[in-house]
């Protein structure tokens, strides 16, 4: 937790200092896009691993799972990015589905599914992964 808390406040110091020098709400993109890509990669691990439990507090998402869903989440996903960031946005959310495939793929193969516990972790780690890459792509 002060991992990632400590990640999140340095990419937020890098990217208020990035707008102070730049003066323009492009460079605070990355802080609206990133709680984007760190939902979007949780409907995309419940859409593609299965569940590691009979119940738990996830497995109520998991009772039925269209891939309309699925379709709902990415053009909002990546609608929010194309406005919040453009094309850069559109890149780190492209980037962010092998990776989240990667990271659900350990786990499941670790534990013959996936747990609410994972899921929120995903959330994390994407959330914090998008914040940094957001400060690299700053122009």
């Amino acid at each position: 937790i002060a991992l990632a808390l400590g990640a999140r406040s340095a990419a937020a110091f890098e990217i208020s200092h990035a707008h102070s020098l730049d003066g323009s709400l492009r460079a605070l993109a990355p802080l609206a896009l990133a709680p984007v890509i760190g939902r979007f990669s949780a409907v995309w691990l419940i859409q593609w691993f299965p569940y590691a439990r009979e119940s738990g507090k996830g497995s109520h998402f998991l009772e039925r799972k269209p891939v309309a869903d699925l379709i709902a989440a990415v053009l909002l996903a990546a609608g929010a990015a194309w406005v919040l960031n453009g094309a850069r946005g559109l890149v780190l959310l492209a980037v962010s589905v092998p990776a989240a495939h990667v990271f659900g793929s350990f786990w499941n193969r670790k534990y013959k599914g996936l747990t609410g516990d994972i899921y929120g972790a995903g959330i994390e780690i994407f959330e914090v992964a998008a914040l940094w890459a957001g400060v690299m792509l700053l122009p």
